[in-house]
């Protein structure tokens, strides 16, 4: 896809066809993938397995709700009661994905008994989940848009560069005591410490956002419409899309990380302007 005109894309494939030959196209997808790979693979090292970002981003977060009016003990009070109800979000999340899968079988078995048995579950896990404090932002679509700092969360989870690949499959091919050693000496993505350090960059916006919500909605009297459309222009939103052409430049590393860069200049103007001493609040 592109806006060029066709004479100008003939042009060029008569260009690279006359230089690579007819196997051109071939050489370039080859090219394009390896060099993304090795940026994704750069990417997931600076965010990831650096520790610095994931601790950076917490201290930072941390930073913002006091600079925005949120007393430090609420702070310390509220941080693991919401990570406590993001893991059991998440839990139900899975486990209602499952009896999704139970329920269709049950009601091609024409097993009325057991589908009203499922179906009696998945309502006690939607009850569940409206009961805690974090479900306004959840239904607001907030819970999406974890801070990745740049990286979607498929190329953390799902897939991995050729080099991650050659390094795990090398791991592999050890003797099994210097396995375990050599996944947590390259903080490789089954291990415990990889799995941790996802989650501190995965939640640690979320967090923040729930804590001030709070804030807003209980100390600072504002409806929960209001509190709402403060929280989605308050963190940086890595689930807008940047565009094809900034896109393709941070895929192919020209950029980094201006997603943040850009959009954070935004929130900043705004802590500027409404909160220039922090201890008065906004």
């Amino acid at each position: 896809m592109t806006r060029w005109k066709p004479d100008q894309q003939k042009t060029i494939k008569k260009i690279a066809i006359s230089i690579f030959g007819n196997e051109a196209y071939r050489k370039f997808l080859n090219a394009e993938t390896m060099v993304q790979g090795v940026v994704q693979d750069l990417k997931v090292l600076i965010v990831v397995k650096s520790v610095v970002v994931p601790v950076a981003n917490i201290m930072s977060n941390m930073h913002h709700l006091i600079m925005r009016g949120v007393p430090v003990m609420d702070l310390a009070r509220a941080v693991p009661r919401k990570l406590t109800e993001i893991q059991a979000y998440t839990t139900n999340r899975v486990r209602d994905i499952e009896l999704e899968a139970d329920l269709r079988v049950a009601v091609g078995s024409k097993d009325l008994n057991e589908a009203n048995k499922i179906r009696a579950e998945r309502r006690s896990i939607v009850d569940s989940n409206k009961r805690m404090s974090i479900w306004p932002l959840i239904e607001a679509g907030e819970f999406s848009a974890i801070s990745d700092a740049g990286i979607s969360r498929d190329e953390i989870l799902l897939t991995s560069g050729k080099l991650n690949e050659y390094i795990e499959k090398k791991l592999n091919e050890m003797p099994e005591p210097f396995q375990t050693a050599g996944r947590y000496a390259l903080i490789t993505k089954d291990t415990a410490l990889f799995q941790a350090l996802q989650k501190s960059v995965d939640y640690g916006d979320f967090i923040a956002k729930a804590i001030l919500y709070d804030h807003l909605t209980m100390k600072r009297g504002k409806t929960q419409i209001q509190a709402l459309g403060q929280i989605t222009e308050e963190f940086v939103n890595y689930d807008r899309l940047p565009g094809r052409f900034r896109g393709t430049m941070e895929d192919f590393g020209l950029l980094w990380f201006y997603n943040f860069k850009i959009r954070s200049v935004k929130i900043a103007l705004s802590v500027i302007r409404n909160n220039p001493d922090h201890r008065t609040g906004s």
